[in-house]
């Protein structure tokens, strides 16, 4: 039997993830983007850079596994206000090295009840997970489609090479400077004068 959990899936750019992570974010909370931010920039430093607003709720630096910055972090606001009034404030103001770039999050704070063998079964149906554990399936049929849309091209080509070789049966002094000027696209134009 497979066990219930309480989860956020995130999908984008055809990979499909779990990420516990977004369930210390409130849903119901205005939450920022602040991006740009240099390895010096710690949790406190970012709080201490909003403190000034009162519904302050939370800030995250994100950092890789080695625990440097991955270059951006987030804050969370509980009045509406507070947030728009951050957001023009703050953006491109130095906080630590650099200036930040602020937009709102665009990730959906949804938690989910989902079952082990469901999320499972949504990561290995991911595009990445494909690609990943079943050789190169996805970029082939990718590259099938452009050759089959390549000898399409072919074809047609071939056969505008045939019907420019085909006799021509005008007379007069108008189909031999034909016959001698064999370019499909001055032949359309000698007809259309």
């Amino acid at each position: 039997m497979s066990r219930v959990k309480t989860t956020v899936v995130r999908k984008s750019g055809g990979q499909v993830w779990e990420d516990p992570t977004l369930l210390e974010w409130d849903p119901n909370h205005f939450r920022l983007f602040v991006g740009n931010l240099g390895n010096d920039v710690t949790d406190d430093v970012l709080r201490n850079a909003f403190l000034e607003y009162p519904s302050l709720v939370k800030t995250k630096v994100v950092r890789d596994r080695e625990g440097k910055t991955r270059g951006f972090g987030f804050v969370s606001f509980r009045e509406p206000d507070h947030f728009l009034r951050a957001w023009r404030e703050k953006n491109g103001k130095y906080i630590g090295s650099r200036p930040v770039k602020l937009s709102r999050a665009n990730s959906d704070v949804t938690p989910a009840d989902i079952s082990d063998k469901t999320l499972d079964s949504k990561v290995r149906n991911s595009l990445y997970s494909r690609t990943k554990y079943h050789g190169n399936r996805v970029i082939k049929k990718k590259k099938e489609k452009r050759s089959s849309k390549s000898s399409n091209q072919a074809a047609a080509a071939a056969e505008l090479m045939a019907s420019s070789a085909a006799p021509i049966t005008q007379t007069g002094s108008s189909a031999t400077s034909l016959r001698q000027n064999a370019h499909p696209s001055s032949r359309m134009d000698h007809y259309s004068k």
